[in-house]
């Protein structure tokens, strides 16, 4: 039997263990996320678990979009965080049934606004609910599915520029509570980053609330100006860039 539930305090932490190992680092970043999204339902953040037979295979959640973490502008829409099913459950309709679920609750607002990325949330799986393309910002596409004409969703400005010095290297982490498994993979990077030299200097900015995503941006993991992952951190890769930057640096000191 599959069935596509709302998140509330008895199954919450269904809505993290779908997507992160059962290892020690993510039990306690599930806790801490748990926590935050408890708090945020208050500012209508919502979460939906997709069940078969009981067991967890898939996932997603939505916020007012001033209510949420993302760099974002509209009025009376909802914004979808992430929609996601196990691999080895893929091509059995969990993400159409959670999609489905997902309009059924945002036809409140005026529409549902989301973020397209090839090779996680891909745009033709949006464009077969009936979301379009807003505006393309690099590897992403703002979507937007209307139920009112009138329904609008833009990029918004971000005050924020990372810090960058000639002798050193600026390593900036804007991030949230919201995804404990990326919670995991910048702590990770920035442990990694600590131990390379002491001339890499680290910056962290923890996203509360909406009016710190138009200070700080959308989470990402800056090295000196530029943002070189999207998604997880790559911490061989990380590290040989740190390393040609400190040359860099060093040549031109």
């Amino acid at each position: 039997m599959v069935e596509v539930k709302e998140v509330t305090k008895e199954n919450i932490i269904d809505l993290y263990k779908v997507c992160c190992p059962n290892e020690e680092s993510y039990m306690s970043a599930m806790q801490e996320s748990t926590r935050h999204f408890l708090k945020k339902t208050d500012k209508g953040w919502k979460g939906f678990v997709v069940y078969e037979d009981d067991g967890v295979v898939g996932r997603a959640e939505i916020a007012p979009i001033e209510e949420s973490l993302v760099a974002l502008e509209g009025e009376d829409i909802y914004f979808l965080y992430c929609i996601w099913v196990k691999k080895e459950a893929e091509g059995k309709n969990y993400g159409r049934k959670l999609m489905e679920k997902i309009i059924e609750v945002a036809k409140e607002k005026k529409g549902l606004a989301t973020i397209a990325i090839e090779g996680w949330m891909p745009k033709k799986f949006f464009e077969h609910f009936g979301f379009e393309s807003v505006k393309s910002m690099g590897p992403v596409d703002l979507m937007l599915k209307k139920f009112d004409r009138q329904a609008k969703a833009e990029f918004a400005q971000v005050e924020f520029h990372p810090e960058i010095s000639l002798n050193k290297v600026n390593i900036t982490v804007v991030h949230s509570l919201r995804c404990p498994y990326m919670m995991v993979s910048y702590n990770k990077a920035i442990e990694t980053v600590k131990n390379v030299s002491d001339r890499v200097v680290v910056t962290e900015h923890i996203l509360k609330t909406q009016s710190d995503v138009f200070r700080y941006g959308d989470e990402n993991f800056y090295i000196d100006d530029e943002a070189p992952f999207m998604g997880p951190i790559n911490t061989e890769k990380l590290q040989e860039i740190i390393k040609i930057k400190l040359k860099e640096k060093m040549r031109n000191a």
